[in-house]
């Protein structure tokens, strides 16, 4: 397993000045996320080319469109845009020579840009079986385009909190819970899809849903490819540091036998406190 961090990490969304301080402090690889500015990816690929010596790894609405909408391909009024936006990531994927590409797993509301990390409880959700039918068949869709490019597609698991928990029916947000995992059991499709998992938003889901974070990680442990870490209090996903408690919690990932990439993900850290997340994970993981 190596170790990548986030842009997100960063307290700064220039490309240039990320990448200077990432060779600083001797980090290999940089996943972009949706908060690096950019001028459209014809640039962005000169850009990442010219940087030859570091790896990159690009995250779901990564680059970020300059009309915002919610990449969401588990919702009829989302699915079409989304999929056009996500098959422009996997060809510039391809071209840089990245082998994989993480996205979210999509959710039966289709919420505005405006109401991403609000109560959206309030929101009136399509039919379960009609959403996770239209994200099954939208991703098996997707991942035949991706093998055109070489391009393996990495699901992240989804965050519920009590703030966007609806009560009394399932819950809208695909991949957030061991029900999820239940019912994709025998399904040919999952069976060999791969996994991006944030162990932050499985902190959240699990404590909001009432479920095993053990036992969640044993039935997906041979899917998982790359991990988002960062912590929280599991109330609230915000990204916060790592701790030796946090390897405590989610001790069972060290059994991960595909893991690729552990991905810090915490939010807007000072250039030490990257060396020392990083430090971490070292004292506490294999690294290679």
């Amino acid at each position: 397993m190596k170790i990548a961090v986030s842009s997100s990490c960063f307290m700064c969304n220039e490309i240039d000045e990320i990448v200077s301080i990432a060779r600083k402090i001797g980090i290999e690889t940089i996943e972009l996320s949706a908060n690096v500015k950019h001028n459209g990816r014809a640039g962005l690929i000169k850009t990442l080319i010219k940087y030859s010596d570091l790896n990159f790894l690009i995250h779901h609405y990564f680059p970020a469109p300059h009309a915002p909408f919610v990449c969401n391909i588990a919702h009829p009024a989302t699915v079409e845009k989304s999929c056009e936006f996500i098959q422009e990531n996997i060809k510039m994927c391809g071209i840089l020579g990245i082998p994989y590409y993480s996205l979210h797993a999509g959710y039966g509301i289709n919420p505005k840009a405006t109401q991403l990390g609000e109560d959206q409880s309030h929101l009136i959700p399509i039919p379960y079986e009609q959403s996770l039918t239209l994200f099954v068949d939208t991703a098996i869709k997707l991942e035949k385009f991706a093998d055109q490019f070489k391009v393996k597609l990495l699901w992240e698991n989804n965050v519920v909190a009590f703030v966007n928990q609806f009560k009394d029916i399932r819950t809208p947000y695909l991949f957030s819970d061991i029900k999820f995992l239940e019912e994709l059991e025998n399904d040919s499709w999952w069976e060999n899809a791969l996994v991006l998992l944030d162990i932050g938003h499985l902190k959240v889901s699990a404590n909001t849903l009432k479920f095993s974070i053990d036992e969640f990680m044993e039935r997906i442990s041979q899917k998982v490819v790359h991990i988002h870490a960062s912590d929280n209090d599991g109330l609230v996903d915000n990204n916060q540091p790592l701790t030796n408690e946090t390897f405590v919690l989610f001790n069972k990932f060290k059994t991960f036998n595909n893991l690729k990439y552990l991905i810090l993900e915490v939010s807007q850290i000072s250039l030490t406190k990257i060396q020392e997340q990083i430090t971490l994970v070292r004292n506490n993981f294999a690294v290679v």
